[in-house]
């Protein structure tokens, strides 16, 4: 899709880098600027990192792309949104597939898929291992090792059935990732065509270690007179992350609800569609930063306990006139709230607790032509924000 970039760094410590129409490009790691979703669940945490590590990209069905701001719909993201739907269960009562990948440097991949129908219920459960030697050389040994790649295991599990006038969706995803990050080169290096590790990644034994689990529900279905879409999640998240400087150690917890109803009238000039809604998200990270002592935990550095808590209300409207173009207007509120409890206090380090709340209000408006046969003109504006993630404001005042 044009506008859409994917770069891969082919560093599985510090993962793909998506970019909308530039939004994202500046992510040091992980995903910024862009809200990604995978079956209606969020992968974008209520400060706006993101990150796809327990994506399985052989499972996927479906993606879709809004370019440009959403914030009317989907809140922190100012450049887009990007929502992967896995492959909907197999009609059949079992069907079970596995396929396997070798390559150069140790690549392997393996992947497992069992989906079906029982009943009335669909289920679909996926496995993929993914793990990979890398190219790059290690410049401190000086022997011929390596020193990149990594191992990555990745569950994707859900479950589709009836409940009351609508339909409930179960998923649940699990990821365990161990990679060394080689680091960037300069550019005389690169111009040489050396590939070798960047050496004080080396010297400092940088890599990342992720273990994260994730459950999500979301119901669809009618209530009185409206479409409702109702979901909720949780997720947990370890990280053990060696960089240059410092071990960073993360305990997260994360969570979320979402509702949605919609209803579409008569009116005397057309037809009327509107929806509204409300989202409550929290994020806990209780963070630890120890000196690097090549790759080995030294003296700490800062210990704190991080929270962010997110609220939005927000409503979207449409209407299609019998003879004229077609008017769409959306207005979001968002309020988040951050805050740092240190716990890292002595003489020589004050108290650095302190808070931050920020709100705003993302308005949007558009309108829709029907020029001609099969063109279509179409015209909006609308405003967005972004706030910084709590990594940002651990390492800037």
């Amino acid at each position: 899709i044009p506008g859409v970039q994917i770069h891969n760094r082919f560093n599985l410590a510090m993962g793909e880098r998506l970019s909308v129409r530039g939004f994202g490009s500046r992510a040091q790691f992980g995903v910024r600027g862009i809200r990604v979703l995978v079956d209606g669940i969020p992968a974008t945490l209520p400060d706006g990192q993101a990150t796809l590590d327990h994506l399985d990209l052989a499972g996927l069905g479906r993606v879709e792309a809004l370019r440009g701001p959403s914030s009317s719909l989907y809140g922190n993201a100012a450049g887009g949104v990007l929502h992967f739907r896995s492959i909907d269960p197999a009609s059949k009562p079992a069907l079970l597939s596995f396929r396997s990948t070798s390559g150069s440097h140790g690549l392997l991949t393996l992947q497992g898929v069992i989906s079906g129908q029982s009943g009335s219920a669909g289920y679909r459960v996926g496995f993929s291992r993914l793990s990979y030697d890398g190219f790059r050389r290690d410049p401190i040994a000086d022997d011929g090792s390596i020193y990149a790649g990594g191992e990555r295991s990745v569950v994707n599990a859900s479950l589709t059935l009836p409940v009351g006038p609508g339909r409930l969706r179960l998923v649940a995803n699990g990821v365990l990732l161990d990679a060394k990050n080689p680091g960037s080169l300069s550019q005389s290096l690169l111009d040489e065509g050396n590939r070798q590790a960047y050496r004080f990644n080396v010297i400092s034994r940088t890599r990342k270690d992720v273990k994260q689990g994730q459950l999500g529900a979301t119901w669809t279905g009618p209530l009185r007179r409206f479409e409702a879409e109702i979901s909720s999640w949780v997720i947990k998240r370890k990280l053990d992350n060696p960089i240059p400087g410092k071990v960073v150690d993360l305990d997260r917890q994360a969570g979320g609800i979402r509702a949605l109803l919609r209803d579409q009238t008569e009116v005397l000039s057309g037809r009327l569609g509107i929806g509204a809604g409300f989202e409550v998200e929290f994020q806990s990270d209780e963070r630890f930063n120890w000196k690097n002592s090549k790759g080995e935990r030294g003296n700490l550095l800062l210990e704190q306990l991080e929270r962010v808590r997110s609220s939005g209300l927000f409503m979207q409207g449409r209407l299609d006139l019998d003879s004229g173009p077609t008017l769409l207007a959306g207005l979001r509120y968002d309020r988040l709230s951050f805050s740092a409890t240190d716990r890292f206090i002595s003489a020589e380090n004050p108290d650095d607790s302190g808070k931050r709340l920020m709100d705003a209000l993302s308005p949007s408006a558009g309108i829709l032509l029907d020029a001609a046969n099969d063109i279509e003109l179409f015209a909006s504006v609308s405003g967005s924000f972004e706030t910084p993630t709590t990594t940002e404001i651990v390492n800037r005042p």
